[in-house]
């Protein structure tokens, strides 16, 4: 049975307020999401930055680490010249040439060229104590930053592990996201489908009110009013009544 337009818009306001319900929660579940977004968003700026820092930090690290390597060597390599001048001076010192002249020279006084290398000597040590200060220091500080070094690394591991976990939970709400709005929009269709039915069914209608209507009209305005053939017939009546009630 056709609808009558008070019917249509009866169905319209029910539509409608579904509508705005749905665009309700919709916007609900759209500031959930985009507050999951911008949480994302956010996470994921600051693991770039950690991740940065971390580059730096492992670049200071490498220079460091160079810097120490070449100090030990050049330590390394003066130590060496050290200990040769050091066995120099035993060899000189146990040699005859020594002991002739301490020989000679019976004085207390110790001569002018035992003197200088007496002196070296002392300064020898001293620099052979400070090199090893120096070399112990810098083996600690190599140590150290070996344990930040992998204490960093730890922690680069655990980052990537959140960022994977956060890049999965980022496509999940994307996809939540679409499905929602291809619901909505598939329930808005629906609706406006069903409006349009609804407006043909009255177009309908009232083409066939019209059409009665207008036949009505012209039988009682013909001249042979009382003919049968034109005559408006209690059927008629019964006709259009069923029609403008139906």
């Amino acid at each position: 049975m056709p609808q009558t337009i008070d019917d249509a818009s009866l169905d319209f306001d029910e539509i409608i307020m579904k509508s705005d319900n749905n665009d309700k929660e919709t916007k609900i579940k759209e500031n959930i999401i985009r507050k999951s977004f911008d949480n994302v968003k956010t996470t994921l700026k600051d693991l770039d930055e950690s991740i940065k820092s971390a580059h730096e930090i492992e670049k200071g690290f490498f220079k460091e680490e160079l810097k120490l390597l070449l100090e030990n060597q050049n330590l390394t390599f003066q130590l060496d010249k050290e200990k040769y001048r050091n066995q120099q001076l035993k060899k000189f010192a146990s040699s005859g040439s020594f002991q002739h002249l301490i020989k000679q020279k019976k004085s207390s006084e110790p001569t002018v060229e035992l003197k200088t290398y007496q002196e070296r000597c002392s300064i020898l040590s001293d620099v052979l104590k400070r090199r090893n200060y120096q070399l112990r220091r810098a083996k600690q500080e190599i140590e150290s930053k070996q344990i930040q070094l992998n204490n960093l690394q730890k922690g680069m591991k655990i980052k990537d592990k959140k960022y994977k976990r956060l890049m999965m939970k980022y496509a999940e709400l994307y996809n939540a996201s679409n499905s929602v709005d291809e619901n909505y929009m598939e329930s808005l269709q629906n609706g406006i489908d069903q409006l349009q039915i609804q407006v043909k069914n009255q177009e309908k209608h009232n083409q066939n009110l019209m059409y009665e209507n207008n036949r009505l009209k012209k039988a009682l305005t013909s001249k042979s009013f009382y003919d049968q053939s034109v005559q408006v017939s209690e059927y008629d009546i019964l006709k259009v009544s069923y029609n403008t009630t139906g």
